[in-house]
């Protein structure tokens, strides 16, 4: 076209998820819930949309989202597909406006999960439905004014759910429950509240807890003044009458034989006083009577001090002077007494003839006497420490110190024995907290029991069949207690003997239950187990001796001990035809005599063969012995 320029290409149309700067521009908002074109809208300041016919069809979590996060376009439709298809209309950026699927409509406020309904044809109080109005846009309920029925009519209103609750309730009550049903009451319904006053005044009349009617007031007002008019006519004899018996009633011979009621005698004797009745007086002297008669009634005065001397009491005392005396003895009557002159502890009557116990009546100085005596043939106490009267004594026939000691300060008891004659095997035994100790110079023995376990080196035997003089045997047990003790089904033992060594070492220290030197067994029983074919696979323990393969499908797998100690015996026999498999378990096994390192593990297969293993600590020699 003549005189025209070309400009170049103009952006007419913004494409984005935000808007654009220029609100001149169309924006085509490209956010995947939107896909449409919006311009600015001036009067609502804000973005809306181009085409208001568009419809986007949505969940209403998806929904709910797009209002928290960037905002609804205004005035643009969704069908929001999991409410049943409503056309919601977005009002505001978070809030849009529909009728749900019970024909009701609201507002929804997705920023704050909050639904306002604007009006609804479902709302009903207590049943009864109200009628919306279209051109107030409110719900009414029309409320006929009528005269109730008792019987039907309602009246609602609220309280809480219980007296101590705070939470309020809707309630309803029929009229007829504001009438007591309680025996007589007077008021009905009478088309309303009624209350029948003249009958139930009649109802009440001249009657116990009622009222007085105007006939029978006025009836007994006449009874009342014709009484008295009749006392003042007769008022002048009434008074000769009066003075005549006051003077009977006051006259000496009468009052000399009046009788009192019991006197009150409590409390404490308190002198008599102007105004007191003559039955007063008399009560107040009886008091003091009653403690002159129970000798309760002299106090000592206020001046009394007790004696400074020791003194008796004489027939020139007065009572006061005499208690003085008698608080003196009384106060210090620990300092006052003391045993005579001749005062001897008791002795032994005779050699094993005790100091007889004290008995009742016996003196003071003869119980203190026994007592002392008890004490002396103990020994000495000195602060919690009691040592014998006897002593011990050495080879030499010198005392070598106290028979028995007591210390209670630190719990301990040592007992020392003679040691010549008769006396060499006895020795000197000591008890504290940390266990017992018995120890014999002359015979060069010693036993100790604490929590480390039992030792004596004294034990054997040393007398009778088959003894030769030559016997010497020595004592030790202990352990680790704590752990599982070997299940060898029901059993009695006259000796229990266990250890058990917990190292994790390859090779640990041995550790045995009991160890003997030159064992005497007068029969011997080994600890036994039978094995099936589930048995497949077992590891022997230490508790392990006699083995019999009961297997009958095939061979089976036996893992001997994985640290066993040198010296440890197994037996194994083969029962039935099926063999064996014996697995050294990380040590190997030597069979054959030309067979110096062995084998990690053997196979046997001889019905009736028993099999001898023993570990020399480095291998286990395996022998065989048929059957």
């Amino acid at each position: 076209m003549a005189g025209s320029k070309n400009l170049g290409q103009v952006a007419g149309i913004y494409v984005g998820t935000t808007p654009p700067e220029n609100i001149k521009m169309i924006w085509w908002d490209s956010t995947s819930s939107q896909q449409c074109h919006k311009v600015y809208d001036y009067n609502l300041k804000q973005w809306v949309i181009l085409n208001q016919g568009i419809l986007s069809t949505i969940t209403y979590t998806e929904l709910r989202n797009i209002a928290l996060t960037v905002g609804l376009s205004l005035g643009k439709f969704y069908v929001v597909t999991d409410k049943g298809n409503v056309l919601a209309l977005s009002i505001t950026r978070t809030k849009v406006q529909y009728v749900d699927i019970s024909g009701n409509l609201l507002v929804d406020d997705l920023g704050s999960n909050i639904q306002y309904y604007v009006s609804s044809n479902n709302l009903t109080i207590d049943g009864e439905t109200g009628v919306f109005n279209q051109e107030s846009t409110k719900l009414n309920f029309n409320f006929v004014e009528a005269v109730p029925n008792v019987d039907t009519a309602y009246i609602y209103g609220k309280d809480r759910t219980s007296s101590s609750s705070s939470v309020m309730r809707l309630i309803k009550f029929k009229l007829s429950s504001l009438i007591s049903t309680v025996t007589g009451n007077a008021l009905t319904w009478n088309s309303g509240l009624y209350f029948n006053f003249n009958q139930t005044l009649l109802d009440l009349g001249d009657k116990k807890g009622g009222v007085v009617l105007f006939d029978t007031y006025t009836k007994e007002q006449e009874v009342q003044d014709q009484s008295i008019e009749n006392i003042a006519n007769n008022y002048n004899a009434l008074v000769s009458q009066v003075n005549a018996l006051v003077t009977s009633a006051t006259s000496d011979v009468n009052i000399m034989n009046k009788k009192i009621t019991a006197l009150q005698t409590g409390g404490e004797p308190i002198d008599a006083a102007a105004g007191d009745t003559l039955y007063t007086v008399l009560s107040k002297f009886q008091r003091y009577i009653n403690k002159f008669k129970y000798a309760t009634g002299i106090s000592i005065s206020k001046n009394f001090k007790e004696a400074t001397d020791p003194e008796y009491i004489n027939n020139n005392d007065t009572v006061e002077s005499a208690f003085s005396k008698v608080q003196y003895w009384l106060k210090n009557i620990y300092s006052t007494l003391s045993l005579s002159k001749d005062f001897k502890p008791a002795t032994d009557p005779s050699y094993g003839t005790p100091i007889p116990e004290c008995a009742p009546l016996d003196p003071i100085e003869t119980a203190i006497s026994k007592l002392q005596g008890v004490l002396n043939d103990i020994g000495t106490i000195t602060d919690g420490n009691i040592k014998s009267k006897q002593q011990a004594v050495n080879s030499s026939g010198q005392n070598r110190g106290n028979r028995m000691e007591i210390n209670l300060n630190q719990g301990s008891i040592a007992i020392k024995a003679d040691q010549y004659g008769g006396g060499s095997t006895a020795a000197d035994v000591t008890i504290d907290t940390s266990g017992f100790s018995a120890y014999s110079q002359a015979a060069g023995k010693s036993a100790q029991l604490n929590m480390s376990g039992l030792y004596t080196n004294g034990g054997g035997q040393t007398n009778g069949y088959p003894y030769n003089g030559h016997a010497s045997a020595n004592i030790f047990m202990t352990g680790n207690y704590g752990s599982e003790y070997p299940t060898l089904g029901d059993w009695i033992a006259g000796l229990y003997a266990w250890s058990n060594n917990n190292s994790t070492s390859a090779y640990p220290y041995a550790d045995y239950g009991a160890y003997i030197e030159k064992l005497c067994a007068a029969g011997l029983i080994l600890a036994c187990r039978r094995l099936s074919d589930s048995d497949s696979g077992l590891t022997l323990g230490n508790f392990n001796c006699y083995i019999s393969c009961y297997n009958q499908n095939e061979n089976i797998t036996i893992n001997l001990p994985p640290k066993p100690q040198t010296g440890q015996c197994l037996w194994i026999r083969q029962v039935n035809p099926n063999g064996c498999v014996i697995n050294g378990n990380g040590k190997n096994i030597v069979r054959n005599a030309n067979e110096s390192g062995g084998a990690s593990s053997v196979t046997v297969s001889e019905r009736g063969a028993l099999y001898f293993l023993c570990f020399d600590g480095q291998f286990w020699m395996m022998n065989k012995q048929n059957n």
